[in-house]
Protein backbone atom coordinates (compact mmCIF):
# COMPACT_ATOMS: atom_id res chain seq x y z
CA UNK A 1 0.00 0.00 0.00
CA UNK A 2 2.87 2.28 1.28
CA UNK A 3 4.37 1.62 -2.69
CA UNK A 4 1.38 2.35 -4.60
CA UNK A 5 0.63 5.55 -2.37
CA UNK A 6 4.55 6.99 -3.44
CA UNK A 7 3.96 5.94 -6.84
CA UNK A 8 0.37 7.92 -6.97
CA UNK A 9 2.11 10.94 -5.00
CA UNK A 10 5.23 11.05 -7.78
CA UNK A 11 2.23 10.94 -10.73
CA UNK A 12 0.40 14.02 -8.71
CA UNK A 13 3.67 16.06 -8.48
CA UNK A 14 4.70 15.27 -12.48
CA UNK A 15 1.28 16.02 -13.38
CA UNK A 16 1.45 19.43 -11.31
CA UNK A 17 5.14 20.15 -12.83
CA UNK A 18 3.31 19.64 -16.39
CA UNK A 19 0.80 21.48 -15.31
CA UNK A 20 2.90 24.76 -14.12
CA UNK A 21 5.53 24.18 -17.21
CA UNK A 22 2.20 24.40 -19.22
CA UNK A 23 1.64 28.10 -18.26
CA UNK A 24 4.90 29.21 -17.90
CA UNK A 25 5.14 28.52 -21.88
CA UNK A 26 1.94 29.67 -22.77
CA UNK A 27 3.23 32.91 -20.54
CA UNK A 28 6.32 33.22 -22.74
CA UNK A 29 4.16 32.85 -26.03
CA UNK A 30 1.78 36.24 -24.73
CA UNK A 31 4.40 38.15 -23.40
CA UNK A 32 5.72 37.47 -27.22
CA UNK A 33 3.30 38.87 -28.58
CA UNK A 34 2.44 41.87 -26.39
CA UNK A 35 6.22 42.99 -26.72
CA UNK A 36 5.88 42.73 -30.53
CA UNK A 37 2.67 44.67 -30.44
CA UNK A 38 4.11 47.08 -27.80
CA UNK A 39 7.08 47.45 -29.83
CA UNK A 40 9.23 46.43 -26.57
CA UNK A 41 12.58 45.48 -28.11
CA UNK A 42 13.96 45.22 -24.52
CA UNK A 43 11.97 43.18 -22.76
CA UNK A 44 11.73 41.27 -25.98
CA UNK A 45 14.79 39.81 -25.97
CA UNK A 46 14.89 39.01 -22.44
CA UNK A 47 12.55 35.96 -23.50
CA UNK A 48 14.73 34.05 -25.52
CA UNK A 49 18.16 31.80 -23.86
CA UNK A 50 20.20 33.79 -25.73
CA UNK A 51 20.65 37.03 -28.55
CA UNK A 52 21.70 34.53 -31.25
CA UNK A 53 18.46 31.97 -31.03
CA UNK A 54 17.66 31.80 -34.96
CA UNK A 55 14.51 33.46 -36.61
CA UNK A 56 13.93 31.76 -39.39
CA UNK A 57 10.71 32.26 -41.92
CA UNK A 58 9.88 30.21 -45.00
CA UNK A 59 7.47 31.86 -47.46
CA UNK A 60 5.23 30.13 -49.23
CA UNK A 61 4.88 30.88 -53.04
CA UNK A 62 2.73 29.00 -55.87
CA UNK A 63 5.90 27.70 -56.69
CA UNK A 64 7.33 26.16 -53.91
CA UNK A 65 8.40 27.26 -50.07
CA UNK A 66 11.66 29.19 -50.31
CA UNK A 67 13.98 30.73 -47.42
CA UNK A 68 12.61 34.41 -46.71
CA UNK A 69 14.31 35.31 -43.48
CA UNK A 70 17.41 34.28 -41.73
CA UNK A 71 18.00 36.49 -38.64
CA UNK A 72 19.12 36.33 -35.02
CA UNK A 73 17.07 36.98 -32.35
CA UNK A 74 18.84 40.28 -30.97
CA UNK A 75 18.40 41.31 -35.19
CA UNK A 76 14.70 40.49 -34.63
CA UNK A 77 14.25 42.44 -31.66
CA UNK A 78 16.07 45.34 -32.65
CA UNK A 79 13.82 45.59 -36.19
CA UNK A 80 10.65 45.60 -34.27
CA UNK A 81 12.14 49.07 -32.13
CA UNK A 82 11.00 50.83 -35.13
CA UNK A 83 8.36 49.09 -35.83
CA UNK A 84 4.80 51.36 -36.03
CA UNK A 85 1.58 50.01 -35.39
CA UNK A 86 2.41 45.99 -35.55
CA UNK A 87 0.35 43.53 -34.44
CA UNK A 88 0.35 39.60 -34.27
CA UNK A 89 -3.30 37.85 -33.80
CA UNK A 90 -2.37 34.79 -32.55
CA UNK A 91 -5.44 31.60 -32.96
CA UNK A 92 -5.20 27.50 -32.81
CA UNK A 93 -2.34 27.50 -30.01
CA UNK A 94 -0.55 23.86 -29.62
CA UNK A 95 1.64 23.15 -27.07
CA UNK A 96 3.87 19.43 -27.49
CA UNK A 97 5.89 19.41 -24.08
CA UNK A 98 8.74 17.17 -22.87
CA UNK A 99 9.85 17.30 -19.52
CA UNK A 100 12.74 20.31 -20.19
CA UNK A 101 12.12 21.56 -24.21
CA UNK A 102 8.55 22.06 -25.82
CA UNK A 103 7.44 23.75 -29.32
CA UNK A 104 4.39 25.69 -29.55
CA UNK A 105 2.23 25.82 -32.76
CA UNK A 106 0.03 28.62 -33.71
CA UNK A 107 -1.87 30.30 -36.58
CA UNK A 108 -0.78 33.99 -36.84
CA UNK A 109 -2.16 37.19 -38.70
CA UNK A 110 0.34 40.02 -39.20
CA UNK A 111 -1.26 43.50 -38.81
CA UNK A 112 0.45 46.62 -40.04
CA UNK A 113 -1.49 49.51 -38.90
CA UNK A 114 -5.03 48.59 -39.80
CA UNK A 115 -4.61 46.09 -42.56
CA UNK A 116 -3.90 42.90 -42.43
CA UNK A 117 -0.28 42.45 -44.52
CA UNK A 118 0.41 38.35 -43.82
CA UNK A 119 -0.59 35.50 -42.30
CA UNK A 120 1.26 31.76 -41.29
CA UNK A 121 2.02 29.92 -38.75
CA UNK A 122 4.60 29.57 -36.00
CA UNK A 123 6.60 26.57 -35.07
CA UNK A 124 8.63 28.52 -31.67
CA UNK A 125 10.96 26.19 -29.36
CA UNK A 126 11.66 26.42 -25.69
CA UNK A 127 14.07 25.14 -23.13
CA UNK A 128 13.99 24.97 -19.44
CA UNK A 129 16.83 27.20 -17.65
CA UNK A 130 17.90 28.16 -14.63
CA UNK A 131 15.67 31.65 -15.09
CA UNK A 132 12.74 29.60 -16.27
CA UNK A 133 11.56 28.67 -19.74
CA UNK A 134 13.12 30.75 -22.46
CA UNK A 135 12.53 30.65 -25.97
CA UNK A 136 15.61 28.56 -28.17
CA UNK A 137 14.23 29.44 -31.86
CA UNK A 138 11.61 31.43 -33.94
CA UNK A 139 10.74 29.32 -37.01
CA UNK A 140 7.52 30.56 -39.25
CA UNK A 141 5.88 30.20 -42.62
CA UNK A 142 4.32 33.03 -43.87
CA UNK A 143 1.83 33.96 -47.15
CA UNK A 144 1.13 37.48 -48.05
CA UNK A 145 -1.78 38.66 -47.68
CA UNK A 146 -1.98 39.96 -51.82
CA UNK A 147 -1.29 36.20 -52.27
CA UNK A 148 -4.23 34.79 -53.70
CA UNK A 149 -2.46 31.07 -54.20
CA UNK A 150 -4.28 28.09 -52.45
CA UNK A 151 -2.35 26.58 -49.98
CA UNK A 152 -4.20 23.60 -48.67
CA UNK A 153 -2.52 21.10 -50.82
CA UNK A 154 1.39 20.55 -49.94
CA UNK A 155 4.05 20.53 -52.23
CA UNK A 156 6.23 17.48 -52.27
CA UNK A 157 9.32 18.31 -51.54
CA UNK A 158 12.95 16.48 -52.38
CA UNK A 159 12.85 14.21 -49.61
CA UNK A 160 10.74 13.47 -46.92
CA UNK A 161 11.25 14.29 -43.00
CA UNK A 162 11.47 10.15 -42.84
CA UNK A 163 14.05 10.28 -44.91
CA UNK A 164 16.31 12.45 -43.54
CA UNK A 165 16.15 11.30 -39.87
CA UNK A 166 17.52 7.98 -42.32
CA UNK A 167 19.78 9.24 -43.93
CA UNK A 168 21.30 11.58 -40.53
CA UNK A 169 21.59 8.32 -38.72
CA UNK A 170 23.69 6.95 -41.55
CA UNK A 171 25.83 9.46 -41.72
CA UNK A 172 26.35 9.95 -38.25
CA UNK A 173 27.41 6.11 -37.95
CA UNK A 174 29.94 7.33 -40.70
CA UNK A 175 31.45 9.85 -38.49
CA UNK A 176 31.06 11.57 -41.99
CA UNK A 177 31.09 15.48 -41.69
CA UNK A 178 29.00 15.04 -44.87
CA UNK A 179 26.23 14.90 -41.82
CA UNK A 180 26.59 18.98 -41.86
CA UNK A 181 25.49 18.92 -45.09
CA UNK A 182 21.90 18.19 -44.09
CA UNK A 183 21.87 21.44 -41.80
CA UNK A 184 20.89 24.91 -43.11
CA UNK A 185 23.70 26.27 -41.85
CA UNK A 186 27.06 26.13 -40.16
CA UNK A 187 26.36 27.54 -37.19
CA UNK A 188 23.27 25.89 -36.66
CA UNK A 189 22.91 25.19 -33.03
CA UNK A 190 23.84 21.46 -31.95
CA UNK A 191 23.46 21.59 -28.06
CA UNK A 192 23.55 19.10 -25.37
CA UNK A 193 22.16 19.65 -22.08
CA UNK A 194 21.12 17.66 -18.46
CA UNK A 195 17.76 18.86 -17.31
CA UNK A 196 18.48 22.79 -17.33
CA UNK A 197 20.34 25.26 -19.79
CA UNK A 198 23.34 25.78 -17.98
CA UNK A 199 24.03 29.59 -17.33
CA UNK A 200 27.05 29.30 -18.64
CA UNK A 201 25.62 28.60 -22.33
CA UNK A 202 26.64 30.34 -24.58
CA UNK A 203 25.51 30.13 -28.16
CA UNK A 204 29.01 30.71 -29.92
CA UNK A 205 30.29 27.49 -28.43
CA UNK A 206 27.73 25.20 -29.42
CA UNK A 207 27.40 25.44 -33.33
CA UNK A 208 27.10 23.10 -35.80
CA UNK A 209 31.07 23.43 -37.18
CA UNK A 210 32.64 22.92 -33.60
CA UNK A 211 30.53 19.75 -33.52
CA UNK A 212 31.88 18.48 -36.92
CA UNK A 213 35.39 19.58 -36.00
CA UNK A 214 35.47 17.62 -33.28
CA UNK A 215 33.89 14.47 -35.46
CA UNK A 216 37.28 15.04 -37.78
CA UNK A 217 39.85 15.80 -35.05
CA UNK A 218 39.00 13.13 -32.40
CA UNK A 219 37.61 10.06 -34.77
CA UNK A 220 35.63 7.71 -32.13
CA UNK A 221 34.20 4.68 -33.45
CA UNK A 222 30.08 5.68 -31.86
CA UNK A 223 26.96 4.97 -33.57
CA UNK A 224 23.38 6.50 -32.93
CA UNK A 225 20.11 4.81 -32.87
CA UNK A 226 16.71 7.10 -32.70
CA UNK A 227 13.56 5.00 -31.71
CA UNK A 228 9.78 5.94 -30.69
CA UNK A 229 9.64 8.92 -32.76
CA UNK A 230 7.25 11.55 -33.07
CA UNK A 231 6.96 14.06 -36.10
CA UNK A 232 5.22 17.45 -35.61
CA UNK A 233 5.02 18.78 -39.34
CA UNK A 234 3.57 22.23 -38.93
CA UNK A 235 1.80 23.93 -41.83
CA UNK A 236 3.41 21.26 -44.20
CA UNK A 237 7.58 23.05 -43.92
CA UNK A 238 8.50 23.32 -40.82
CA UNK A 239 8.78 20.42 -38.10
CA UNK A 240 10.43 18.99 -35.09
CA UNK A 241 11.38 15.09 -34.64
CA UNK A 242 11.13 14.21 -31.03
CA UNK A 243 12.80 10.87 -30.12
CA UNK A 244 14.38 8.58 -27.65
CA UNK A 245 18.37 8.19 -28.31
CA UNK A 246 21.01 6.39 -27.68
CA UNK A 247 24.97 6.92 -28.60
CA UNK A 248 27.09 3.95 -28.37
CA UNK A 249 30.60 3.55 -28.81
CA UNK A 250 32.60 0.13 -29.22
CA UNK A 251 29.39 -1.70 -28.46
CA UNK A 252 28.92 0.23 -25.08
CA UNK A 253 26.81 2.60 -24.53
CA UNK A 254 27.89 6.39 -23.91
CA UNK A 255 25.24 8.45 -23.65
CA UNK A 256 21.43 8.49 -24.15
CA UNK A 257 18.55 10.38 -23.68
CA UNK A 258 15.82 12.67 -25.64
CA UNK A 259 16.40 14.01 -29.37
CA UNK A 260 14.90 17.29 -30.54
CA UNK A 261 15.52 17.62 -34.72
CA UNK A 262 14.34 20.92 -35.87
CA UNK A 263 13.83 21.32 -39.70
CA UNK A 264 12.34 23.06 -42.41
CA UNK A 265 11.22 22.32 -45.84
CA UNK A 266 12.07 24.01 -49.52
CA UNK A 267 11.23 23.18 -52.72
CA UNK A 268 15.43 23.89 -53.68
CA UNK A 269 17.04 21.89 -50.72
CA UNK A 270 14.07 19.76 -49.27
CA UNK A 271 14.03 18.70 -45.55
CA UNK A 272 17.09 20.33 -43.71
CA UNK A 273 18.21 20.14 -40.00
CA UNK A 274 17.77 24.05 -38.11
CA UNK A 275 18.97 22.36 -34.89
CA UNK A 276 19.77 19.59 -32.88
CA UNK A 277 18.97 18.94 -29.15
CA UNK A 278 19.90 16.78 -27.16
CA UNK A 279 18.66 16.55 -22.88
CA UNK A 280 20.66 14.06 -21.62
CA UNK A 281 19.41 11.38 -19.28
CA UNK A 282 22.32 10.04 -16.60
CA UNK A 283 23.92 6.46 -17.47
CA UNK A 284 24.14 4.32 -14.13
CA UNK A 285 27.41 2.93 -12.62
CA UNK A 286 29.40 6.08 -13.72
CA UNK A 287 30.81 9.05 -12.09
CA UNK A 288 29.29 11.69 -14.15
CA UNK A 289 26.40 9.72 -16.23
CA UNK A 290 28.66 9.61 -19.27
CA UNK A 291 31.71 7.95 -20.80
CA UNK A 292 33.53 10.83 -21.65
CA UNK A 293 36.86 12.16 -19.92
CA UNK A 294 37.19 15.75 -18.79
CA UNK A 295 37.25 18.45 -20.99
CA UNK A 296 39.93 21.38 -20.51
CA UNK A 297 39.04 24.95 -22.25
CA UNK A 298 42.43 26.17 -22.83
CA UNK A 299 42.46 30.05 -22.08
CA UNK A 300 44.34 32.62 -24.66
CA UNK A 301 45.64 35.92 -24.07
CA UNK A 302 45.62 38.04 -24.87
CA UNK A 303 42.68 37.50 -27.52
CA UNK A 304 41.87 39.06 -30.00
CA UNK A 305 45.81 38.60 -30.68
CA UNK A 306 48.57 40.16 -32.58
CA UNK A 307 51.65 38.27 -33.60
CA UNK A 308 51.80 35.63 -30.25
CA UNK A 309 49.27 34.13 -28.20
CA UNK A 310 49.75 33.17 -24.14
CA UNK A 311 48.43 29.74 -24.07
CA UNK A 312 47.47 28.10 -20.57
CA UNK A 313 46.47 24.55 -20.80
CA UNK A 314 45.88 23.52 -17.28
CA UNK A 315 46.70 20.71 -15.50
CA UNK A 316 47.05 19.01 -19.11
CA UNK A 317 50.46 17.56 -20.10
CA UNK A 318 52.09 17.10 -23.38
CA UNK A 319 49.71 18.28 -25.51
CA UNK A 320 49.70 18.19 -29.43
CA UNK A 321 48.06 21.35 -30.54
CA UNK A 322 46.52 22.82 -34.06
CA UNK A 323 45.07 25.77 -34.97
CA UNK A 324 41.71 25.50 -37.44
CA UNK A 325 40.47 28.26 -39.84
CA UNK A 326 37.09 29.24 -39.05
CA UNK A 327 35.34 28.77 -42.65
CA UNK A 328 37.38 26.91 -44.54
CA UNK A 329 37.91 23.81 -41.54
CA UNK A 330 41.62 24.30 -42.88
CA UNK A 331 44.78 23.66 -39.79
CA UNK A 332 46.87 26.66 -40.12
CA UNK A 333 49.08 26.01 -37.74
CA UNK A 334 49.82 23.08 -35.48
CA UNK A 335 52.59 22.52 -32.62
CA UNK A 336 53.03 20.29 -29.10
CA UNK A 337 53.58 21.77 -25.83
CA UNK A 338 54.83 19.97 -22.90
CA UNK A 339 54.54 23.58 -20.64
CA UNK A 340 51.29 24.66 -18.69
CA UNK A 341 51.68 27.81 -20.50
CA UNK A 342 52.65 28.18 -23.62
CA UNK A 343 53.49 30.78 -26.46
CA UNK A 344 52.09 30.89 -29.77
CA UNK A 345 53.36 32.21 -32.58
CA UNK A 346 50.33 33.81 -34.57
CA UNK A 347 52.56 36.40 -36.76
CA UNK A 348 52.37 34.31 -40.02
CA UNK A 349 48.25 34.85 -39.60
CA UNK A 350 45.73 36.08 -41.77
CA UNK A 351 42.91 38.84 -40.16
CA UNK A 352 40.53 36.24 -38.89
CA UNK A 353 38.97 33.88 -36.65
CA UNK A 354 40.31 30.79 -35.60
CA UNK A 355 39.47 27.67 -33.06
CA UNK A 356 42.34 26.12 -31.11
CA UNK A 357 42.06 22.47 -30.41
CA UNK A 358 44.19 20.16 -28.58
CA UNK A 359 44.46 16.69 -27.28
CA UNK A 360 46.59 15.69 -24.19
CA UNK A 361 48.42 12.81 -24.00
CA UNK A 362 46.86 11.34 -20.79
CA UNK A 363 43.42 11.40 -22.94
CA UNK A 364 42.57 15.05 -22.01
CA UNK A 365 40.03 15.97 -24.25
CA UNK A 366 39.73 19.66 -24.92
CA UNK A 367 37.47 22.19 -25.94
CA UNK A 368 37.78 24.25 -29.42
CA UNK A 369 38.55 27.94 -27.99
CA UNK A 370 37.99 30.79 -30.06
CA UNK A 371 41.35 32.92 -31.50
CA UNK A 372 40.77 36.16 -33.13
CA UNK A 373 43.90 37.77 -35.24
CA UNK A 374 43.13 41.44 -35.57
CA UNK A 375 45.72 42.30 -38.62
CA UNK A 376 48.04 40.60 -41.43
Amino acid sequence: MKKIAVLLAVSCMGYAQAQTDSAEIYQVYADFESTVKNNESQQLIQLFATPQAPVYIVKKNPTGPSIWGLWGAQQFANSQSGSNNQELQISDIKLHADDNFAITDAHFDEILGANPSAYGRDLFGYIRTPEGWKLLFLHNTVVLINDNTDYSTAIDLPNTTDELMAEFTTRFNQQSASLGDLFLRMDNQVLVFNDTLPASYQYSQNELRDFLLDMVDNPRPRTIAFENLETYIVDDYLATVFADYSIEENGEEVERGRSYITMLGTINDGWQVSSWIRDLDPIPNTPTGLHQPKQITPSILPNPVDNYARVNWGQAKDVEWYLIQVGTGKTVLKGTSSAQIDVIDTSSLAKGTYLLSAKGSNGERFGHTRLVKTAD
